[in-house]
């Protein structure tokens, strides 16, 4: 399933059969959670069995590849920016980066834990999110919102941009593709004027952009969105055993955060 239809992958897996709130909960786990840890084996740990639930839930081979390959990219200019950070010194030194204009880069065992801890603290997230919206429907997240009793508009508007990031990268596609047909040349030049170049595929997509958001506040205008505080839907959602599992083991595992945090656990940047 290309993103034209949108960032949910239709499956059957635990994952997609688990309640939209338990899902949500989830999701808010895997951010805080590497918070509490500077030890990057800890946080590595916890990236293991986001990568693990991934390859369960079966969202497709495509979508964990671009996980990965986006990981890739995030460790890569992530980790050369902290490793040689000011707030890190000491320890013995793992390599030295030789620079094309003289001079080196000396990598210290401080400065490569700082930099894998702070991979980790950008990769889960953003990675736990991903798997959110890939085994839960826009109709599930307004849900989710609903039942905790949270406004159900932000909900709305949240769904509603995961809705519509895929066909902004789809039109994107589409201008670009039009335009070199018609003789644009986006190759060549320096940077400013490959910028430069870039302006004729930003004005349709802004103006197409503008039209669609017209189009839908009209669409919920005649259908008289927001009228109505609560929220009926189709499909009822009710916590089963699998939910009631999978929140407690989520409970635990931020409950022994909290204490790690406390007590020192998992806060020291050395391999020992």
């Amino acid at each position: 399933m290309g993103f034209e239809l949108g960032l949910y992958v239709e499956g059957n897996s635990f994952m997609h059969k688990l309640d939209p709130r338990v899902k949500l909960l989830f999701a808010f786990s895997l951010i805080f959670l590497p918070a509490f840890y500077k030890d990057p084996r800890i946080n590595g740990s916890i990236y293991g069995v986001f990568l693990l639930l991934a390859v369960l839930s079966r969202v497709g081979i495509k979508r964990i590849v671009m996980v990965l390959s986006i990981s890739a990219v995030i460790f890569f200019m992530t980790f050369l920016i902290w490793a040689t950070s000011p707030l890190v010194s000491g320890g013995r030194t793992l390599f030295v980066l030789p620079l094309p204009w003289g001079g080196a880069i000396n990598y210290t065992e401080q400065g490569v834990l700082y930099a894998l801890n702070n991979v980790f603290l950008i990769l889960i997230p953003v990675s736990g999110m991903f798997l959110y919206v890939s085994v839960t429907t826009p109709y599930e997240i307004v849900q989710s919102f609903q039942l905790l009793h949270l406004p159900f508009k932000i909900g709305f508007a949240f769904s509603t941009a995961l809705r519509f990031l895929p066909v902004m990268f789809n039109d994107t596609k589409q201008i670009m593709e039009a335009q070199m047909s018609r003789g644009l040349d986006l190759q060549s030049g320096n940077i400013l004027q490959r910028i430069r170049g870039y302006i004729p595929i930003f004005i349709p997509l802004l103006v197409k952009m503008m039209k669609g958001v017209q189009e839908l506040s009209l669409s919920l205008e005649t259908r008289c969105f927001g009228v109505n505080p609560k929220r009926s839907f189709v499909k009822e959602a009710r916590l089963r055993l699998p939910d009631y599992v999978a929140t407690v083991i989520m409970i635990l595992a931020i409950a022994f955060s909290i204490y790690a945090k406390t007590v020192g656990i998992g806060q020291s940047l050395t391999w020992a």
